[in-house]
């Protein structure tokens, strides 16, 4: 596994009902607990005879897999990047602190969703 992150999703799933229904089981979990964060979804690898539209966009019911991402409820309170010169790298003021706090909530959800599948079963 490469130690340096490459893409900004937390996960990729197989595009299926299955899948799609944890997603949504997730979704309602944080508006539920009142999460100031949603989850995005992306469609990834086409499906046989359709190629990626505009800008790399891809209809999730064209897609064979789906990318997650976590992304602001509300994007009036998410910081402006700046970008350190000469890099290209966007930094945000306390984007540690953001990082940690995203992976708390992905931990979070891993354990609700593990004992949701355990239910089930």
């Amino acid at each position: 596994m490469n130690s340096k992150a490459q893409h900004n999703h937390l996960f990729k799933l197989a595009n299926t009902s299955e899948n799609r229904q944890i997603i949504d089981m997730l979704r309602k979990a944080m508006v539920k607990c009142d999460s100031k964060w949603k989850l995005d979804l992306k469609g990834r690898k086409p499906v046989d005879g359709v190629q990626y539209g505009h800008g790399g966009n891809l209809k999730l019911e064209d897609a064979k897999e789906f990318a997650v991402y976590v992304r602001p409820r509300n994007r009036d309170n998410v910081p402006t990047p700046r970008v350190v010169a000469g890099t290209g790298i966007n930094k945000v003021d306390g984007l540690e602190l953001q990082v940690e706090i995203l992976q708390r909530r992905v931990r979070n959800l891993e354990l609700h969703l593990t004992t949701i599948l355990r239910k089930d079963s």
